[in-house]
């Protein structure tokens, strides 16, 4: 989990200082590799913790390439359609509805 969370301050950190780190991190699909097979073994702390992190995304990066790039990517859409079982984990309602909003 903290490990997740620290990809994002790096990517977030890069972003807004017009590192280099986003675009390499994004030509390797890196994230879409990480983050499919954390959904795809359906752990909720680790599910929560992918949604935190494209929310902070999201809100935090503020190239307008960059959220392009985050916002048309098919990972997007494969999140977003994901069952997660949110009868298990309020904190995972939580945060998915914040995403989505």
């Amino acid at each position: 989990v903290e490990r997740i969370r620290s990809i994002a301050e790096m990517l977030v950190w890069s972003s807004n200082r017009n590192g280099g780190c986003f675009e390499i991190f994004m030509e390797s699909n890196v994230m879409e590799e990480v983050f499919s097979a954390i959904i795809d073994r359906g752990e909720s702390e680790l599910s929560t913790q992918v949604i935190q992190t494209m929310s902070i995304l999201i809100q935090n990066i503020k190239r307008e390439d960059e959220l392009g790039y985050i916002m048309s990517h098919r990972f997007l859409n494969k999140l977003i359609s994901s069952n997660f079982d949110l009868s298990v984990n309020n904190e995972l309602v939580d945060y998915f509805i914040s995403f989505l909003k």
